[in-house]
């Protein structure tokens, strides 16, 4: 079960806030790497790493493909 982004715990919908660490994660600078705070087995662990691809270039940036105003009325 996922607790948290990083080393923190979701405060908020956990919905968003992990739509927007994937977002993070997925940035250049962070090299693809989603770090989790999970509980698995009776255990928490503060540091699991989902490795994810790098897209470089954020959603509010144009997205990942050239659709803009395709879909506009």
């Amino acid at each position: 079960m996922i607790l948290g982004i990083g080393a923190g715990v979701c405060t908020e919908d956990a919905r968003k806030s992990l739509g927007l660490a994937i977002g993070e994660a997925e940035k250049t600078e962070h090299k693809g790497k989603l770090p989790l705070k999970i509980w698995r087995k009776g255990a928490i662990l503060d540091n699991v790493t989902i490795p994810l691809a790098v897209m470089g270039v954020p959603w509010a940036d144009g997205g990942r493909c050239a659709c803009a105003g395709k879909f506009s009325a």
